[in-house]
C-alpha cells in the first residue's frame, strides 16, 4: 500500500500501516510517529523477528537493511534464541536449553546468521546484537519492577490496554502474543533472494497504548 498524501492510514488500536519504496520515507514515518526527540537518539533499537530459518518465517537482509539505512544513528538489533531457528537436527523442549544444548544453539544461531546474510547486513551498518536469553542466561537483566517504573514514567502512568483483557489471566494482563511473536515488521520471501520494491511497517501511531511483546 502507498502511504497516503495526510500520511499512513490509522486503524482504531492507533497503530500506523502503509507501504514505503526508500529508507528516506521510512524515516519521515518513523519520525513524525515518534515526535522532535527521534532525530536526538544517541542509538536506535530493532526489534526483529527470526522465528525459524524458513521463508516467511523471519526478517530477512533486505528487509534489515532497509531499516539500518533509514537510521540517522547507530542501532542495536534484538532477538531471543529460538528452539525453531534451527537445522532440525535437534529437539529441545522447555527447560532443556542447558549445557551443551547451549553450546548447540549458539552454533545454530550463527550458522543462521551467516548463511541468510544477516551478519553481513549487521556488520555493513555497524549494528551491534544483543540475543536477550543470553542475557538471562548471563544474569545481566534488572528487576522488572525497575523496567516497569521507567516505562510508565516515560509513557504515563498504566498502558492504555492494562486489565482490558481479564480473559489472559487476569486483571492487567496483556494478552498473550502469538506464537513466534508480533509480525509486525516485514521479511524477505526466501534468503538469499531480492527483496519486495518496498517494505511494509506497523508501529505504534504515538507514545500510548500498549503491544503484546515477543516471546524470548
Amino acid at each position: 500500500m502507498s502511504l497516503r498524501p495526510g500520511g499512513p492510514a490509522s486503524s482504531p488500536t492507533g497503530t500506523r500501516w502503509g507501504f514505503v519504496s526508500q529508507p528516506s520515507q521510512l524515516w519521515d514515518w518513523i519520525a513524525a510517529a515518534a515526535g522532535p526527540e527521534a532525530a536526538g537518539r544517541s542509538r536506535f533499537l530493532v526489534k526483529v523477528n527470526w522465528y525459524s530459518p524458513h521463508p516467511a518465517n523471519f526478517t530477512g537482509p533486505f528487509a534489515l537493511d532497509f531499516v539500518l539505512k533509514a537510521l540517522p544513528g547507530p542501532a542495536t538489533v534484538v532477538e531471543s534464541h529460538s528452539a525453531g531457528r534451527t537445522d532440525g537436527s535437534r529437539m529441545l523442549g522447555p527447560g532443556e536449553a542447558v549445557g551443551e544444548a547451549r553450546e548447540w544453539l549458539r552454533e545454530q544461531q550463527r550458522a543462521f546468521l551467516r548463511d541468510t546474510g544477516l551478519e553481513t547486513v549487521l556488520a555493513r551498518h555497524g549494528a551491534s546484537y544483543v540475543n536477550v536469553t543470553e542475557e538471562v542466561w548471563s544474569g545481566r537483566t534488572v528487576d522488572a519492577g525497575v523496567v516497569r517504573s521507567a516505562v510508565q514514567s516515560r509513557f504515563g502512568g498504566q498502558p492504555a490496554c492494562a486489565g482490558a483483557s481479564s480473559a489472559a489471566g487476569g486483571a492487567g494482563e496483556a494478552p498473550a502474543p502469538a506464537p513466534g511473536g508480533s509480525r509486525a515488521g516485514a521479511s524477505d520471501a526466501a534468503p538469499g533472494r531480492s527483496g519486495p520494491a518496498g517494505v511494509s511497517a506497523a508501529f505504534p501511531a504515538g507514545t500510548s497504548g500498549c503491544r503484546a511483546p515477543s516471546s524470548v
